[in-house]
């Protein structure tokens, strides 16, 4: 793995720490639908996505920052992006992985108050995917969130980690 390689995944990790540093916030479940409907995009956006998901993320290919929040709100608009954005993320290195997982980990810290089930089964998806810069990226973002419960996962290097659970606080 070459250096260049390393400094641009640390930013893509990076970024989507940031990113949700800066826009994910826990509030009550009386300010839910509000919440999430600053994420909500447009059926025209979704049903694009769905037609050519490679089309509409190469928009984002120079911002990791832009590509995360991108994914957080397909996401949190139609959970059902959820596994093409995950398979678009093989076990090979690819820079746009880190920001998927970023905004999975965004997504999935939005949804859990409202649908902590749906939160758990997105968060064993990213974690048993082969991609281990979706993986790392998503730990990374997602280890920053507060919760009661944790649990511990065998990554598929056989790593074994413990991680927060996706629960209402």
């Amino acid at each position: 793995m070459s250096s260049k390689y390393s400094i641009g995944k640390a930013v893509y990790v990076l970024a989507g720490c940031l990113a949700l540093a800066s826009g994910v916030s826990s509030t009550s479940a009386a300010n839910s639908s509000a919440r999430l409907a600053a994420y909500q995009l447009s059926d025209s956006v979704i049903t694009e996505f769905k037609k050519n998901p490679e089309a509409v993320l190469k928009g984002y290919e120079s911002s990791a920052l832009l590509l995360s929040d991108q994914v957080r709100n397909l996401i949190v608009s139609d959970s059902g992006t959820a596994p093409t954005l995950i398979g678009l993320c093989g076990p090979q290195p690819n820079p746009r992985c880190g920001p998927i997982g970023a905004g999975i980990a965004e997504a999935i810290t939005l949804i859990a108050p409202d649908d902590p089930k749906l939160s758990a089964d997105l968060q064993a998806v990213v974690l048993n995917s082969k991609s281990k810069d979706m993986v790392t990226a998503y730990l990374a973002v997602f280890s920053n969130v507060q919760t009661t419960q944790t649990t511990r996962i065998r990554l598929p290097s056989g790593q074994v980690v413990t991680i927060p659970l996706p629960v209402s606080p």
